[in-house]
């Protein structure tokens, strides 16, 4: 499976956690899968150039087989990653997430993330 998505950390929460808004898709060789992934995370500053975290959340989304109708998929995931920051505003998001979903029938995927990052 092949995929990427966008992620926006929106609002900072009282006691240090923090609200990320994501949206992705993946393709796989008979499927195509939509989703939108709003997260709590809390974030650990290790020192400029690292941060880790952990996060939870639930995710909600569109499956569709090729040539077939649309399912609905709602589950929740959890999540390892941590950022390394190569300069001030230019780094690397590397995570794991587990996730729980209906796809129609229950399933868990482990899914691991490599990707760069901004800081605006």
């Amino acid at each position: 499976a092949r995929g990427g998505g966008v992620y926006v950390e929106a609002t900072r929460v009282p006691g240090g956690l923090e609200l990320e808004i994501g949206a992705g898709g993946v393709r796989m060789p008979d499927e195509t899968e939509l989703t939108l992934e709003p997260l709590l995370k809390k974030n650990f500053h290790i020192d400029q150039r690292v941060d880790l975290y952990l996060g939870l959340g639930p995710t909600i989304g569109v499956a569709r087989r090729d040539g077939g109708d649309a399912t609905l998929i709602v589950g929740g995931f959890a999540v390892l990653g941590g950022y390394l920051w190569i300069d001030r505003v230019a780094g690397v998001d590397l995570d794991i997430t587990v996730e729980l979903a209906s796809v129609p029938e229950p399933a868990v995927a482990v899914i691991v993330g490599l990707g760069p990052v901004l800081r605006l």
